[in-house]
Order: C-alpha cells, then sequence, then structure tokens
C-alpha cells in the first residue's frame, strides 16, 4: 500500500495531459476512414521496407515462488514497440504529422516517445535519447563513439499518458553494425530509475536458458516490487532482435523476449520470482496497423499500472506479505557511497563489478526543499562567522556540491565538514531534530540518510544560533520567545522518552529566527504527516515488515534485526 498510493495519487496529478476518454471516441470515429486511406488521413504512409519498426504484441509473465505459502502468478497481454533509435530521432518514424506517433516533447499525439522520460534526469529534458545514451555509456568509462544505433523496446506514452515502462531493452550495435552492448533501464512506481549494462560474451552465465541467446547474473541493487528487499541477484535471459536496427530489408519475423529471474542469496540459490516480456506477434509499424491495434484493445497502454496495483493488493491482503517502505537508492559514486552510512535495506553487492546503477532519483518535496534552503542559508552566516568550510554533497550526481562560504574550501581538513547525504529527508531530520546530537543519532546512525565528516564539528556548527538581529520592541520579543519555545516543544514530542533522558533539548534551535511563524507551521504540517501516515496505515491494515515502519526511526539506532535479511519475504498473519 506504501508503494500503490503513491500511485492513486499520481493517477490524480499531471499523467493526463489530454483526456483520453475524449481522444478514444475521437480516435474511433476516423478510424474507418483512416484505415481506407491512410494516405489521405494520415499523410504519406511509409513502405514496409523502409520503416523497420515494429509494433509488438506482448506477454507478460510474474510468477512468485517465495516463500511458497505467498506462491502467485498472473499473465496479461501488453503493447510495446520495437524502433530504431537514430531513424526514431530523425522524426523518419513519424505517423500523421507526429500526431498519430511521434517522437519529440509533445504531449499532443495519440502515441508516442518523449526523450525526457528516458534514461538520466540530470540532463537537459530537451536532450535526444541517443545522446543520453552515450553520455550514460561514457561516464561508465565505455567509447561512446563507438556507439551507432540501437533497437529501443519500449512502451510508447498514450493520448499523453505516461505509464510506468517499467522495463526498456536498448540493444547497442556498433559502428560495424555488430551487437555491443544490451542496457536495461528499469524504472519503479516511484519514478526512479536504474540501468544494467550487459556485454555479449563478457561475464555470460555458462549456458543460456532454453529459448534465449545469452544470459547474464547479476547482484541485485534497485528497489521495484515492495514485497522484497535488495538482497538477491538478477538472472537475466535475453532473445535479441533477428537483425540490426541498420539492415536494409526489413525482417518478416522480430520477436525479441526478456527473462528476468529472482535468485536468494544462498549458497545454493532458490528461485524465488520469475518475470518476463515476450512478443508474441511482430507487426510493422504503420499507420494503419496501429490504428488497428489500437482499435482492438484500445485500453491496453492504460491498463499496466491498475494490474500492478490489483496484483500488489492480492499479495499483500490475500498472500500476506509484508511491504518494505521505498529505500533511497544506492549512490553512483563509490567515493560517496563509502563515507555513507548503513541503511536498513541495503543492496545485494555494496561493490558491483557490473557498471550498474541509479540515473534518476526523486525529486524534493515541498518541505526538504524549504528544509534545505532554511540550512543553506544559516550555514552561510554560520561559515563565515566561523571561519569555517561546509560541503554539501549528495549521491545523486545530478545535485551539484554546494559549498559554504560560496568560496574554496578551507587548506586545513580540521576546519572543513563535509555533510554527504542519501537523500533530502536529512534535511528535514535536521530541521526536526531538537538538537545536532539529535540529528545525528537518528538521521546519520538509524536511518543512514547522511553521514557527516566529523561529528564534532557537525554538532559545533549546528549548536550555534545565526547572529542576533537588531534590537526588537518588547511585544515582538515576546512574540518571538513564545515561537522559539513553541517550536521546541513540538520537536521535544517527537522524541521517545528514553531518549529524552539520554540527551538535553536545547532552549533554542540554531535554525529558529524571530518571529518564526513560518517554521511552526512547517513543523506543524510534518508532524501531522506522519500522524496522517499512520492514521492511513491503520485504516488500510497496511502491514510493513517489521521493524520498518517509516516512523520507526528511534527504533532503528538498534540495526542487528534489521541487517538480518528476509531472503523469501516477510509474512505475518
Amino acid at each position: 500500500m506504501y508503494n500503490v498510493a503513491a500511485h492513486l495519487l499520481q493517477l490524480t496529478g499531471t499523467g493526463y495531459s489530454i483526456a483520453p476518454f475524449v481522444l478514444i471516441g475521437i480516435l474511433s470515429a476516423v478510424a474507418a476512414y483512416a484505415y481506407a486511406s491512410p494516405a489521405k488521413v494520415w499523410g504519406s504512409t511509409p513502405s514496409l521496407t523502409s520503416t523497420k519498426a515494429y509494433l509488438l504484441r506482448c506477454s507478460v509473465y510474474h510468477a512468485r515462488l517465495l516463500p511458497r505459502e505467498s506462491a502467485h502468478s498472473f499473465r496479461y497481454p501488453t503493447m510495446a514497440m520495437l524502433l530504431p533509435l537514430r531513424a526514431l530521432e530523425s522524426n523518419a518514424l513519424d505517423l500523421g504529422n507526429g500526431y498519430l506517433f511521434g517522437y519529440g516533447p509533445s504531449a499532443f499525439n495519440v502515441t508516442g516517445i518523449r526523450p525526457a522520460t528516458y534514461l538520466s534526469l540530470t540532463t537537459d529534458p530537451s536532450q535526444s535519447i541517443f545522446a543520453k545514451l552515450q553520455d550514460t555509456l561514457a561516464a561508465r568509462g565505455l567509447p561512446s563513439r563507438r556507439l551507432k544505433d540501437a533497437w529501443v523496446l519500449t512502451m510508447p506514452t498514450y493520448l499523453g499518458y505516461e505509464g510506468i515502462n517499467p522495463l526498456t531493452v536498448y540493444y547497442c550495435y556498433d559502428i560495424s553494425d555488430t551487437l555491443w552492448i544490451v542496457v536495461l533501464e528499469v524504472h519503479n512506481t516511484f519514478g526512479e530509475r536504474h540501468i544494467y549494462v550487459l556485454f555479449p560474451g563478457e561475464d555470460e552465465d555458462d549456458k543460456p536458458q532454453d529459448g534465449f541467446e545469452h544470459s547474464w547474473t547479476f547482484p541485485r541493487q534497485f528497489h521495484v516490487s515492495p514485497f522484497n528487499d535488495r538482497s538477491g541477484y538478477y538472472r537475466c535471459s535475453v532473445q535479441l532482435p533477428s537483425q540490426g536496427p541498420s539492415a536494409q530489408k526489413q525482417a518478416e519475423r522480430i520477436q525479441p523476449a526478456v527473462k528476468i529471474t529472482l535468485l536468494t542469496a544462498d549458497d545454493t540459490p532458490e528461485v524465488k520470482l520469475i518475470a518476463s516480456i515476450n512478443a508474441r506477434k511482430s507487426i510493422p509499424l504503420s499507420s494503419r496497423s496501429l490504428v488497428t491495434a489500437l482499435i482492438q484493445t484500445p485500453f491496453i497502454l492504460f491498463l499496466s499500472l491498475p494490474r500492478i496495483l490489483y496484483q500488489a493488493f492480492i499479495l499483500h491482503y490475500f498472500k500476506r506479505l509484508d511491504v518494505f517502505p521505498r529505500p533511497d537508492p544506492h549512490a553512483t559514486s563509490p567515493l560517496v557511497e563509502s563515507h555513507l552510512s548503513l541503511v536498513a535495506n541495503p543492496v545485494q553487492d555494496p561493490h558491483p563489478t557490473r557498471l550498474s546503477g541509479a540515473i534518476g532519483w526523486l525529486p524534493e518535496s515541498w518541505s526538504e526543499r524549504w528544509a534545505r534552503r532554511r540550512i543553506e542559508a544559516f550555514l552561510l552566516q554560520r561559515t563565515a562567522e566561523l571561519n569555517d568550510t561546509v560541503l554539501l554533497v549528495s549521491s545523486d550526481p545530478g545535485t551539484k556540491i554546494k559549498t559554504f562560504p560560496n568560496s574554496a574550501p578551507s587548506k586545513n581538513p580540521e576546519e572543513t565538514l563535509i555533510i554527504y547525504y542519501r537523500s533530502p529527508k536529512a534535511f528535514t531530520t535536521i530541521l526536526l531534530a531538537p538538537s545536532p546530537q539529535h540529528a545525528i543519532m537518528l538521521g546519520s546512525r538509524a536511518e543512514g540518510f547522511f553521514t557527516p565528516s566529523s561529528e564534532e564539528l557537525f554538532i559545533e556548527i549546528f549548536s550555534a544560533s545565526p547572529s542576533p538581529n537588531p534590537a526588537q520592541n518588547i511585544i515582538r520579543t515576546r512574540i518571538s520567545t513564545l515561537c522559539t519555545h513553541a517550536a521546541q516543544s513540538i520537536r521535544r514530542k517527537l522524541i521517545p522518552p528514553h531518549i529524552q533522558s539520554e540527551l538535553e533539548v536545547p532552549p533554542k534551535h540554531c535554525l529558529d529566527r524571530p518571529m518564526d511563524l513560518t517554521m511552526l507551521v512547517v513543523l506543524s504540517f510534518l508532524c501531522i504527516a506522519e500522524a496522517l501516515e499512520r492514521i492511513l496505515t491503520l485504516v488500510f491494515r497496511v502491514r510493513f515488515v517489521a521493524g520498518f515502519e517509516p516512523w520507526e526511526g528511534w527504533n532503528r539506532l538498534d540495526k542487528t534485526s534489521l541487517n538480518t535479511r528476509t531472503k523469501h519475504g516477510s509474512i505475518r498473519s
């Protein structure tokens, strides 16, 4: 439900840029004429030997085998496309002047491919997929100029709606038209993105599974299912397209397939989960074939997320599987990751040999952004007072390192504090903690949101308040005092009694300002949000894995119980 709730909200957000049911009616009204005279309605229809793009009728299969009492499987049809990337980005594949199918940022087409929804979130949204793919490979030390073209196996947008698109596969070919690399781009329902880079002929399994040409086994890193931790290994089996994207003649049959098997992290691994997508039928992409497919199955591209939510409902409420909250992505930089604290749901291998890693992080919430700006304003003033330097270093490579004051770091390491943070929740944690000691206990030791290079220097810097403001009249002084006391009272109530007895709560927080009514509003909102989360959990009978409840951070100071992996999944009666 933790996963489900986030996307029930998404359905009411900006996903629908065009009213889908209205456009379905329009599509149906013109379908007969379009089918009879596609050149008049949609423009010139490319010949079958020139498009070299395919519409795929696919079958998606999922089977959960462990724990055995929660075994479950399902299969459903879907639609995907296999597109030559260079032709796609030259708009050679556009249909109906881009309104029936088109490449680009426009949401006003029936189906389409938007470059902003693929690969890295950190680059210019207008950058092409090919350029982003080159950048992704180059960032991993690979010769990106070797990339000539790629097949892209993906699901298009539909009537302005961005589906979850859980897996996109890039079959990358080099300048000799030989398959060079296979890149798997995985999205979860929160909008985070991760890639796995696989090399044909390198580190492959001894024998591929029946019906597949290649097979690799590699450690799991990415949070996809709320019912699994991040332990175990993936075995990825791939059936390639029958020819490269630069082939001069279109193939009569081209049916790629991908199968993912999740293995437990045991000396004798067991199969925990199987997921596959198989192209049952491939049709050359044209105006007629696309319109026909949409008429026959007008809702098929809308149904992926509802199907995922429905199956999650079954697994949680009927198969009794407990929920793992979303963990923050593993840092792509080994140096940054080495400084970050251990998290409750760690990845299988913190130093994998493959060129995999996160490429898309969640954006800040408004409260996290507000807390960050308040902290940055404080650090700008405080570091000038102490003649110290503070660096904020995110695990997200798309977030620039920020230095306070705005100058080069101090040459004296003792005067430089580096705060490595895995999540923007680090800022709200510092805001909510009544003292820097409390912030370290909760945000660093318990939750792993951030790690200071020096706890002593962190406490020194965050123990003091900003310079006092000019003298105020008695009324304003009294109101400021009341605001300060009220803010610290809110923070104190969030601390368990046994922690309050161990650490003293100071009378004033370093981030509070005179007449700081805005701070009271933000603190109250955060407290209400946490209380509401707990209430909704009770109302909908959501069960988190024991010890992983989002509001139990203080109880995670003792992490011994959380480091014991639940390799099969957690079940409670």
